[in-house]
């Protein structure tokens, strides 16, 4: 296919057979890395935020005053929504029933300190190969 000024830029006709292929790798790799750490940081973070509102707050009468508020609920509902949809995903991509009700036990109740969890777990799990991170056994 020709490209600027008529030059080729057909993948199989380089003079560096393989730089494509090296460049996606890599960039896949840099992807995945940045993943990972990404998720880490969520469950270190949540983790964080959680122990720090157990310490520090009271859930029953915060919790009364977050759902006596219209947008405090619709934060609950669009909170649950996304926990609920990723739970889709952990249950398609999980070979073990037992295991993905744990997973969506542990997202119901510790909300995305277990969806980070979960993404860097099936980050680790798959190898580096994005069809098995996103379809699981299934891949």
């Amino acid at each position: 296919m020709p490209g600027l000024a008529g030059l080729s830029f057909d993948k199989r006709r380089s003079a560096f057979p393989g730089w494509y292929d090296q460049i996606q790798i890599r960039g896949e790799a840099l992807v995945r890395n940045i993943v990972q750490v990404i998720a880490a940081a969520g469950v270190l973070a949540m983790a964080a935020a959680i122990g720090y509102a157990f310490v520090a707050g009271d859930f029953g009468a915060e919790g009364a005053i977050l759902t006596s508020m219209p947008w405090g609920i619709v934060s609950l509902v669009d909170l649950y929504v996304g926990f609920v949809l990723f739970s889709v995903w952990v249950i398609y991509r999980e070979p073990s029933r037992l295991a993905a009700v744990i997973w969506v036990l542990l997202i119901m109740l510790l909300g995305n300190l277990a969806t980070a969890a979960y993404v860097f777990w099936a980050l680790g799990r798959s190898g580096g190969d994005a069809r098995r991170f996103f379809f699981g056994a299934r891949a």
